[in-house]
């Protein structure tokens, strides 16, 4: 199993959305809400946590799995969004030099993203 087959395999897709879309709510095998991505009145974001997918059948008419989720909302790339979810779920991810940028940024959860580094826990 592969380090990303293994971060995936520890997430739970509708807790992860949950933190962006609050009026989640159980919908038969799958959960509703409003996007989290756009304003709408009505729910057309699904979450299917058999499959790991989200789905917007809305303005975004757009979906992925739990990573292209918190890139999308976060606007960040694979790296750190595998990096963020193998500290929250306890998975070593090796380290690899590249290029950095000599930023930072702390999303939702007081996560801080450092360059080169794996997020940390506040």
């Amino acid at each position: 199993m592969s380090t990303i087959d293994d971060v995936k395999a520890r997430l739970d897709i509708v807790e992860v959305v949950r933190g962006y879309a609050p009026d989640l709510k159980k919908a038969g095998k799958t959960w509703k809400a409003r996007c989290p991505f756009h304003s709408e009145r009505t729910p057309s974001f699904n979450v299917d946590p058999e499959r790991g997918t989200w789905h917007c059948f809305g303005a975004c008419n757009t979906g992925g799995d739990v990573f292209s989720f918190i890139m999308k909302k976060q606007n960040i790339d694979f790296g750190e969004a595998l990096r963020f979810f193998a500290q929250r779920s306890g998975v070593s991810v090796p380290t690899r030099t590249g290029r950095e940028t000599g930023t930072s940024r702390t999303i939702p959860g007081g996560w801080v993203f450092g360059p080169g580094s794996p997020p940390s826990a506040p």
